[in-house]
């Protein structure tokens, strides 16, 4: 069994503690030595990355929903007869493209109230 150490009566404490405003202790200067690795550093840019990327997408995100929503309301609010109008100058603008989606539209129809 090791013997404990025991401080002697009336002496002073020891000054081996180490002075944290002047020298870095065991695990700050195992820090600093890990943080100039390179592998480190390119991490902690592709870190710094991610996170700019992640900001543009929600910026992105916020600002594409709030349009939905805008175009949600304006769907709610519009009549039978201001969708037809629309309809029609969609058509009238591009004919083409008017025909296509009136045969998807009856073929889905078609498909889906088949007997």
């Amino acid at each position: 069994m090791p013997k404990k150490r025991t401080s002697r009566p009336g002496a002073k404490p020891s000054s081996k503690t180490p002075n944290t405003d002047t020298e870095p202790g065991a695990f700050q200067s195992l820090g600093k030595r890990i943080d100039e690795i390179p592998t480190v550093q390119s991490a902690e840019e592709m870190v710094a990355k991610a996170q700019a990327e992640l900001a543009k997408a929600q910026e992105h995100y916020h600002r594409v929903r709030g349009e939905a929503v805008e175009q949600l309301h304006g769907l709610r609010e519009a009549s039978l007869s201001d969708m037809a109008a629309t309809a029609m100058r969609f058509v009238r603008k591009h004919p083409g493209q008017g025909v296509l989606l009136s045969t998807l539209l009856g073929f889905f129809l078609g498909r889906l109230f088949r007997r």
